[in-house]
């Protein structure tokens, strides 16, 4: 928003997001036995989640994700999402590299990541229309999956689908396939997910 790309809105997809997360995290400190001893009042019926569902298995739900509805749960293991939206992008090592993973993609700017070559013309549309990066890495070409981690399998797309992930290294969108017009579908959803200031029309 400071740089000019985006509308004030996109603020308040922040407390949309983490407040729901703080919730989470309050209900299951005092859901986990060795802190129901601290209670004064009644003791909570709260499931108690997997540890690595509450750590790095949240999901996210605001208007800068599209395809998180309210049917999911607040939290799952982070194998057991495979690349839906509101979630961290899953983590799959990289070949090649020092110990790399396609983690290690994300954090500078909003990617586009897909196997098919296709998505690299609809980045490219993207950031003419809407005034702000959007890199395109193409797994297998621009980077390769170490071992027989499966890349589709891990974010949930056929061999032509796409993932939006954002600057925060979570997934906005993703197309499990390639719709008719990819880079339509990318700009639509990149304005709406990034409050983006230019019109996508």
């Amino acid at each position: 928003m400071l740089s000019g790309e985006s509308r004030p809105g996109l603020l308040d997809t922040y407390d949309a997001e983490r407040r729901p997360i703080a919730d989470l995290r309050h209900d299951q400190l005092f859901a986990r036995a060795d802190y129901k001893a601290y209670l004064t009042g009644p003791t909570t019926d709260v499931s108690v989640l997997d540890d690595a569902a509450i750590e790095l298995g949240q999901l996210y739900r605001s208007a800068a994700v599209i395809g998180a509805n309210s049917t999911l749960p607040p939290a799952r293991r982070p194998d057991e999402w495979a690349g839906q939206p509101g979630t961290r992008a899953p983590h799959l090592t990289l070949a090649d590299s020092d110990n790399s993973s396609t983690l290690d993609l994300y954090g500078r700017g909003w990617i586009v990541v897909s196997e098919d070559a296709g998505w690299h013309a609809a980045a490219a549309a993207a950031s003419q229309r809407l005034g702000f990066a959007v890199e395109f890495v193409q797994i297998g070409n621009d980077v390769h999956i170490a071992g027989p981690s499966d890349f589709g399998t891990a974010y949930g797309l056929s061999g032509n689908g796409a993932s939006l992930i954002r600057p925060d290294g979570y997934v906005a969108w993703r197309a499990v396939t390639a719709p008719h017009d990819p880079a339509t579908a990318l700009i639509q959803t990149l304005a709406q997910v990034g409050n983006a200031v230019h019109s996508p029309r």
